[in-house]
């Protein structure tokens, strides 16, 4: 499948039964803004993958937000990730700090071909909440964490 048409598939289906206006970034990804939730993006891999969406919610969560340390907030996204159903929040460590994201991931499609326009329209709503609730939960049980301390 052609990228251009793959990116164009999500584009109008986020824009049309949504009504968010999304972009292209650099890596091909397309970005939007979910007015209640925040910043998403969608990865893409149209020539070996055109099936699999796989939705990101970027960056949720700093060093700067919280004081808990890496071990701690492993430990607070391992007790989040056991009981969530779609969605599962992970760390990366990078130069000077860290940061938490989270994915809600899957096939819509078969092997080497495009999800439809309304499958898409009815499960993104779906994942974008999945999103916000681990963000939310992850959120929280930091700040509950950091009150024990």
């Amino acid at each position: 499948m052609q990228a251009n048409a793959l990116k164009q598939i999500y584009q109008d289906t986020i824009e049309n039964s949504l009504g968010l206006v999304t972009r292209i970034d650099d890596d091909g990804d397309v970005r939007f803004r979910h007015p209640e939730y925040g910043h998403f993006f969608i990865r893409l891999d149209a020539d070996s993958d055109p099936e699999y969406l796989c939705i990101v919610y970027p960056s949720f969560l700093t060093e700067e937000s919280t004081s808990l340390s890496v071990p701690e907030i492993l430990s607070v996204l391992n007790h989040v990730n056991r009981t969530s159903k779609a969605a599962q929040a992970y760390l990366l460590e990078h130069e000077g700090g860290f940061r938490v994201s989270a994915c809600a991931c899957g096939y819509f499609a078969g092997t080497d071909q495009a999800p439809s326009p309304d499958l898409l329209g009815a499960v993104l709503p779906r994942y974008l909440a999945a999103l916000h609730h681990v963000a939310r939960r992850v959120q929280q049980a930091c700040k509950d964490a950091m009150q024990m301390h």
